[in-house]
């Protein structure tokens, strides 16, 4: 079956919202035992061509994952990309959802992943995509499935049908995604006279301009368009023996849990806490969600158990504001705990390494002002060593994505702190590609030198510049 995705390639993307460890640090703010995801089983649907599973099976050479989606050339692609890395532990499959509900193994999968599927196919599919979730999911695993909400959706279904009928005479695949960007363009022009609504619409014309060209064709004109609401989704997979944990996107933490405000006896129902996120769906005009399910149940806590907190590391950004303050992310903030400060301004001096978060003691306030900015994604937490080191050894190994990235000529090289980067210069990609961790400083000498370097640059410093960012095994 051909589909649209194959004649347009998605582009490839990771998604650190997905990632496993993010997941199941949320779950243990819940109080919820979860999967050791170094070597969990992960199942991501509609992976597209796998990358973001391929990404993430480079970090854990541990975990076993599987991607798979009904594009016969995604899929290809993908399968070139885990053939040319030699990893053993990821698999890029084509099917059909329909297919994987009906025929997958009960409990199989810890963690599964649904990214950018939910919202573009057919209810059916939908109705589909629960079943397998339902059926695959284990015991304590986590789900994460993103979807376009209510009410954001209608205004986006709004603006999809105005360029539908504007585009209504237009076939070919080149010639609608310029069309569609030229509508945009003169939709988006402010005029005297928009009432708020109008403006509204506009303002959704330039958010849509802003989307590469594939994202556009896809995600904006595509065969099926079907946002759904919190509850409603949550609903259904209630059918399915699933449960509503929380949001896994920035700043949506906290969706999982009771108001700060909330009275000792407030309601802690997975009902209760449901009606409240949806409330504010509806206060926002949420157009995105990204939640998480677990089997039903498990009996979450609904305000925040920070007792884990001291078992986690922590990597930020964090910079002084050169008046007391503390820059992140283009947030400022203050902290009247002048230790606190120090310790996170001293945790940006030393980016990306991680420092364990029982080094802050055992004041309260302190893992209370941690979780408010892991809430606000200020803060990477992580409950494993990191997978990356940034310091070269005597036979540096650099990550088995990065090394096949390069080797089919790709400018952008995926780091094991689950980032993108460009990589443009040719001493660097010809070094890395031989970075397999059989080679010591003596053997790649020669190499080097043989490789177009700035002159004066050494090995060894080479070495250490690679490792900076994050493209070498722990």
């Amino acid at each position: 079956m051909t589909t649209s995705y194959d004649s347009v390639a998605y582009p490839s993307a990771t998604f650190p919202q997905t990632h496993p460890d993010h997941l199941a640090l949320i779950a243990r703010l819940h109080g919820l035992a979860t999967p050791a995801f170094e070597q969990a089983r992960v199942l991501e649907i509609g992976g597209g061509d796998g990358f973001n599973a391929i990404a993430l099976a480079a970090v854990w050479p541990g975990a076993q994952f599987v991607s798979f989606d009904l594009s016969a050339e995604a899929v290809k692609r993908g399968q070139a990309l885990v053939a040319a890395s030699g990893m053993a532990n990821v698999r890029v499959e084509q099917g059909d959802i329909l297919d994987f509900a009906r025929d997958m193994e009960p409990g199989s999968f810890d963690y599964i992943i649904a990214h950018g599927v939910y919202a573009w196919v057919p209810p059916v599919v939908q109705q589909a995509t629960l079943d397998l979730v339902g059926r695959a999911l284990s015991a304590d695993g986590l789900a994460f499935i993103s979807f376009n909400a209510m009410p954001g959706g209608h205004v986006r279904r709004v603006m999809r049908d105005m360029l539908l009928h504007a585009l209504q005479d237009v076939e070919a695949i080149e010639d609608r995604i310029v069309a569609a960007r030229a509508f945009l363009e003169r939709y988006a022009e402010r005029k005297d006279g928009d009432d708020a609504v109008v403006l509204a619409m506009r303002a959704q014309a330039e958010a849509m301009l802003g989307r590469p060209d594939a994202v556009l064709f896809h995600d904006e004109l595509g065969e099926c368009f079907e946002p759904v609401s919190l509850t409603g989704i949550s609903t259904d997979a209630a059918a399915r023996g699933l449960e509503f944990l929380a949001d896994a996107g920035r700043n949506r933490l906290r969706d999982g849990f009771l108001a700060e405000d909330a009275p000792d006896d407030a309601d802690t129902s997975t009902q209760a806490i449901l009606r409240c996120a949806q409330d504010d769906d509806y206060a926002a005009m949420r157009f995105f969600r990204q939640s998480i399910f677990i089997r039903e149940g498990r009996s979450p806590a609904r305000r925040p158990d920070l007792s884990c907190l001291p078992e986690f590391s922590a990597a930020g950004q964090f910079k002084s504001d050169g008046d007391g303050g503390i820059k992140v992310l283009g947030a400022e903030f203050a902290l009247r705990d002048e230790g606190l400060t120090a310790w996170l301004l001293a945790l940006g001096e030393g980016w990306p390494r991680h420092r364990p978060l029982s080094e802050l003691g055992d004041d309260p306030a302190r893992f209370e002002a941690i979780f408010r900015l892991f809430a606000m994604g200020l803060i990477h937490l992580s409950n494993a060593p990191a997978p990356f080191s940034l310091t070269a050894g005597e036979r540096p190994e650099a990550s088995a994505l990065v090394r096949a990235q390069i080797a089919l000529g790709s400018p952008h090289v995926t780091t094991l702190h689950f980032e993108q980067m460009a990589l443009e210069d040719e001493a660097a990609r010809g070094l890395i590609a031989v970075l397999d961790g059989s080679r010591g400083r003596s053997d790649l000498e020669p190499l080097w030198q043989d490789l177009p370097h700035v002159a004066g640059l050494t090995l060894d410093q080479a070495l250490e510049l690679i490792a900076a960012q994050r493209l070498l095994r722990g």
